[in-house]
């Protein structure tokens, strides 16, 4: 049984308001953090219920925080839980809120939702994501609606993280890794960078309305060959 929906539907807590499929998708790639004494931080609250419900997923030893530009959002605080009022598109704010947290083991955005507000949110927190950590921007349907796409180069999060993807390939795509092949530099695009983010990021998983990103040291990785042909 998915324990997360089954409180969505049955819990005694505030108000909150998900799609349900996203539970799946949460259920996938929280479930082994639960009872581990994570720090979670959520953007968006509004009636409070989903703190609660994050509060009884991963245990008492876990501690909840939550951004709000709503003042009145501070009254859900209870024990185990703090909540910022503030702009996540604030980067000052974004880093105060850090310099009470420390490091963070989830991140789940679900703010906003405007362009500016979810890049500006994950560049500033994204690294403050510890290893094995996962870091969830919800209703990424925003992405297609004009209103919402509010940057002055019209990107969108969407975008943003279809171009994450390349990141991921920062050493694949290096020439010394295609030589062997014998194809020829002129043949290929120009070798991505090896930026921090690929050194850092597991993965990146794309659902309906949901974008996941797992945090994790990488290692260069090596290619090789195993086995003979006189075992065919």
């Amino acid at each position: 049984m998915n324990l997360l929906y089954h409180y969505f539907l049955n819990g005694k807590h505030k108000p909150t308001h998900k799609w349900d499929h996203y539970f799946e998708v949460h259920e996938r790639h929280l479930q082994r953090l639960a009872d581990s004494g994570i720090t979670l931080l959520e953007i968006g609250i509004l009636d409070g219920g989903s703190l609660q419900m994050w509060k009884s997923y991963f245990g008492h030893r876990a501690r909840i925080y939550g951004i709000d530009i709503n003042p009145d959002c501070k009254a859900h605080e209870e024990a185990q839980i703090e909540i910022f009022i503030g702009d996540a598109a604030d980067r000052s704010f974004c880093r105060q809120v850090l310099s009470q947290t420390g490091p963070l083991d989830v991140v789940i955005d679900d703010g906003g939702h405007k362009a500016s507000q979810q890049l500006t949110a994950f560049e500033e927190l994204y690294p403050a994501v510890r290893d094995g950590g996962v870091y969830i921007v919800e209703d990424t349907h925003t992405s297609f609606w004009p209103e919402f796409i509010d940057t002055p180069d019209k990107k969108t999060f969407l975008q943003f993280a279809y171009e994450k993807v390349l990141d991921l390939h920062g050493w694949t795509s290096q020439q010394q890794h295609w030589e062997r092949f014998g194809t020829d530099p002129q043949d290929r695009a120009q070798d991505l960078p090896v930026t921090e983010f690929c050194r850092t990021t597991a993965s990146i998983n794309f659902y309906d309305s949901i974008v996941v990103f797992e945090k994790a040291t990488r290692r260069e990785p090596s290619w090789q060959v195993t086995g003979s042909a006189n075992n065919a």
